[in-house]
């Protein structure tokens, strides 16, 4: 297998897994969690060969969807969030990775559209959230909370409802013991 290959795959397993504890982590929460994306929406468009101007423009912004829509169980309240794995993150880390997040989704932002990014990494705090356009927060970070932080229990996205545990409750009670677990860590 070439080197190429060899790393596509990996980078693939990792990004795997990043998506499915994002998953997991907002479906604890209650919320109702879609996969978006031409090769979810349909594959079969994914693999259209066409030179038509409107079929790649459409296509071009699907595949640039972020990974996930979640509607929280308020039902009031619905983002995008984008999912990425990184290791060994850092402040400077989160604060050049921001602003690339926000060049990438950059139309989204523009338009107002809610979107989140999700970024899970191999140390403590294993996760990291950030929402698009709030670069002027925690500028240290980017705009990057770390999980547990208080400040993400006010976001009215991350709070629980009813017997729903918010965003940092599933964080301590099943997603970081997990992410221990799987890591050899206990």
């Amino acid at each position: 297998m070439s080197t190429d290959t060899n790393n596509f795959n990996i980078k693939k397993i990792k990004g795997d897994y990043a998506e499915l504890i994002c998953k997991h982590h907002f479906e604890l929460m209650g919320c109702h969690v879609n996969k978006v994306g031409i090769e979810e929406l349909s594959p079969a468009f994914a693999k259209l060969k066409s030179d038509k101007q409107g079929i790649q423009s459409l296509k071009n912004r699907m595949q640039y969807m972020p990974d996930f829509l979640v509607v929280h169980p308020s039902q009031d309240n619905a983002s995008f969030v984008e999912v990425k794995y990184r290791k060994n993150v850092s402040n400077d880390f989160l604060k050049e990775f921001s602003a690339e997040l926000h060049v990438q989704y950059s139309d989204f932002i523009k338009d107002g559209i809610p979107v989140y990014f999700y970024v899970l990494t191999n140390s403590e705090p294993y996760v990291h959230i950030m929402k698009g356009k709030s670069l002027k927060y925690w500028e240290h970070t980017g705009g990057f909370y770390p999980v547990g932080e208080s400040a993400l229990d006010k976001f009215p996205f991350f709070k629980g409802i009813g017997e729903n545990d918010s965003f940092n409750e599933v964080y301590a009670e099943s997603i970081k013991i997990a992410i221990d677990d799987i890591l050899w860590k206990q």
